[in-house]
């Protein structure tokens, strides 16, 4: 595929692209498919267009389209905005909002899918607490797209939510959820690069 990016006014970066293959990480194969990671199928083309802006040294917005032949086509909005409490804490917080609707052949099914996630954090020092909200509105997961061979291929790391973690995206139909999440760096202990992470995910309300 092609990739094109655009960043000649400070602040402010404008992209798209078209992609017709993925490779998985552990293959050099360049004819993998492009599938949808729920519904198990695949699309022809991918593509997607959009940009951030920084409105401020603390506040960003980015706002994307894209397109998966005969299977979806979407829109996303994000911002986030953060600012200093003090000279020793900070509070930061964002807001991602997606809107899916079937498109074509629609060959991963009848689709209206709303997904939205927000997230507030604390930070003090080295020490960090964060707790977010996600939310699926629709009768279908919100999917996303998967690369290589189709059904043995990778996830792509393409959706900005603050709920998925490893394997468990919390994505379901209807399905609500709840992140509470510490994060420490060991630096000021004498550790620098080391840091340490807990967290707990909830969710709920899945059909």
């Amino acid at each position: 595929g092609i990739h094109l990016r655009n960043q000649d006014i400070a602040g402010r970066l404008i992209e798209g692209g078209h992609f017709t293959a993925g490779t998985e990480p552990a293959s050099t194969s360049r004819s993998g498919e492009l599938w949808a990671t729920y519904a198990n199928v695949t699309t022809r083309a991918v593509d997607f267009a959009g940009g951030r802006y920084a409105i401020s040294d603390n506040w960003n917005m980015s706002l994307y389209g894209a397109n998966y032949e005969d299977l979806w086509r979407q829109a996303y909005v994000g911002t986030d905005y953060g600012w200093a409490v003090d000279g020793q804490s900070r509070i930061d917080t964002s807001f991602n909002l997606y809107r899916s609707l079937d498109q074509g052949q629609a060959k991963a099914g009848d689709i209206n899918t709303t997904a939205f996630s927000t997230k507030v954090a604390y930070t003090r020092l080295n020490h960090k607490l964060s707790l977010s909200y996600q939310q699926i509105h629709g009768d279908t997961p919100m999917d996303y797209v998967g690369f290589g061979n189709n059904g043995s291929g990778s996830f792509g790391n393409s959706i900005y939510l603050d709920n998925p973690v490893m394997v468990s995206d919390f994505n379901g139909p209807n399905e609500k959820s709840w992140q509470l999440r510490y994060d420490l760096d060991m630096a000021p202990y004498g550790y620098p690069g080391l840091s340490f992470m807990a967290r707990y995910v909830y969710g709920y309300d899945i059909k």
